[in-house]
């Protein structure tokens, strides 16, 4: 179909109106005139050729328009069918041809400008019951994002302007400072030329190509480990923010510490805080320290015998934080040692805790570590004998012989006398042979023990009582 208006010398074109009507599909390979064209349709209308007219006019219920072809030149579009995609390169408005106003479509609805400067005005409103992406207005696509100058939508009739009943609406213009939305209750999004994916948005948006920065400083801080990630704070320039828009508004996400709650790595990262809205962000990074918490090794007090390795030493490792203990928090082996050898004389000695690492964690001895282990002078012990053999076990003052039935022949420890005992039967008496002299004798009873204790060394037990 080209279809052109002449005046009757067939010398210029006039303003007459074009109109055509199509029960099927067609194709316009040109039309052209300073009227107002008018086409009306049931089935796919595309286009190889241009349209240049004053007005253009859309009808017919069953009608879906494919119109954007790069010569397309027209005012002012009006619709009032099945559904429309319509491009051109010039500024454009929506308004009223003939007895049409606005764009009103049971389908979806596209209308573009490309040119840089080309605006797209509402002077009447462009409603659609489609679902899903019902509207698409697209101004001065030509522009990448990050351009906010050019065309913009200019949305001259107010509230209700842009009506997506079933669906949602997406409008892309250049800066909300140049752009009059004229509408309540949509999404923004920035840095978002004409090819931006809306699929990550829900709600009905202005999507604008200029890309504010907001600057997003970290700040550092500081903490002994206690098994928790720090929680980490910034600062934003404010006057980064355009339209309106607040640090709530504007970004969501969180900072990450490369640690996390650990001691080691401290750097302050921007890791998944961004700007939902499409705001750039220029991040500056901080530190954070996390400083060891420190446990400690306490010794369980213990009391050993001299001349012998100090074994069986044991304690335990306090201060974990939260859930974690010596198998969750710590590697290695727990040791308890002290400086006391076999070699080592009666007193006390210093017991400590080691063999563990830990990343989170430092180690101290409790103060009672110092002398948690003591050692006595070892004893030799026999049983204890009665009156009528006491007599009989001195052959000198440096030696004892005596039968036990049983024992070997054994040295006796120096000991500290202290006290006196006897068999339960016997009845001590001052001045008796039955009675051991403690200063005399190198032999001690002590009490009714069951036990003898020598005071001498070297002295010497035979294999039997005679």
């Amino acid at each position: 179909v080209n279809l052109q208006a002449r005046d009757s010398k067939d010398t210029a074109n006039v303003n007459a109106a074009i109109s055509y009507t199509d029960a099927n599909d067609f194709n316009i390979s040109a039309i052209r005139t300073t009227g107002n064209v008018f086409l009306k349709a049931n089935g796919v209308v595309t286009q190889s050729g241009a349209i240049a007219a004053k007005g253009l006019a859309l009808t017919g219920a069953g009608g879906a328009y494919t119109l954007k072809h790069p010569g397309n030149a027209i005012t002012t579009l009006a619709a009032n069918t099945g559904s429309i995609d319509y491009r051109q390169s010039g500024a454009l408005a929506v308004g009223t041809v003939g007895a049409v106003a606005g764009v009103a479509t049971t389908g979806t609805t596209r209308i573009e400008t490309t040119g840089v400067a080309a605006n797209l005005t509402l002077t009447k409103a462009v409603t659609s019951r489609a679902t899903g992406d019902a509207i698409i207005l697209k101004a001065g696509s030509d522009n990448a994002a990050g351009v906010g100058t050019g065309g913009q939508l200019i949305n001259n009739v107010g509230l209700n302007s842009i009506v997506a009943s079933s669906g949602r609406y997406l409008v892309y213009s250049g800066d909300p400072g140049s752009t009059t939305e004229g509408m309540t209750g949509y999404a923004k999004h920035y840095n978002a030329g004409a090819d931006f994916d809306p699929s990550g948005t829900i709600a009905s948006t202005f999507f604008y190509r200029i890309a504010p920065t907001l600057k997003v400083t970290a700040r550092g801080g500081s903490k002994v480990y206690d098994g928790t990630a720090p929680t980490l704070t910034f600062d934003v320039r404010q006057n980064g923010f355009i339209d309106g828009d607040t640090i709530d508004t504007a970004l969501s996400g969180d900072l990450h510490r490369t640690g996390g709650k650990n001691v080691l790595g401290a750097a302050v990262k921007q890791g998944d805080l961004r700007s939902q809205m499409g705001y750039r962000i220029e991040y500056v990074g901080a530190e954070y320290t996390i400083t060891p918490k420190t446990l400690t090794y306490t010794a369980n007090a213990a009391t050993l015998s001299t001349g012998a390795t100090p074994k069986g030493l044991s304690g335990t490792v306090s201060g974990f934080v939260g859930n974690e203990d010596q198998t969750t928090a710590t590697t290695g082996t727990l040791k308890w040692i002290t400086p006391a050898t076999n070699a080592s004389s009666a007193g006390r000695y210093a017991v400590n805790g080691s063999g563990l690492s830990a990343d989170n964690y430092t180690f101290s001895q409790a103060e009672t570590n110092r002398s948690a282990l003591t050692l006595e002078q070892a004893v030799s012990r026999v049983p204890v004998i009665g009156s009528n053999a006491y007599s009989q076990l001195f052959n000198n003052a440096n030696s004892l012989t005596f039968a036990l039935l049983g024992q070997t022949t054994q040295a006796i420890d120096t000991l500290p006398a202290t006290g006196a005992g006897l068999e339960d039967d016997e009845t001590p008496r001052e001045g008796s042979a039955s009675v051991p002299n403690i200063v005399r004798d190198p032999i001690q009873p002590f009490g009714k023990s069951g036990l003898i204790y020598a005071r001498t060394n070297n002295v010497k037990l035979p294999n039997r009582y005679p």
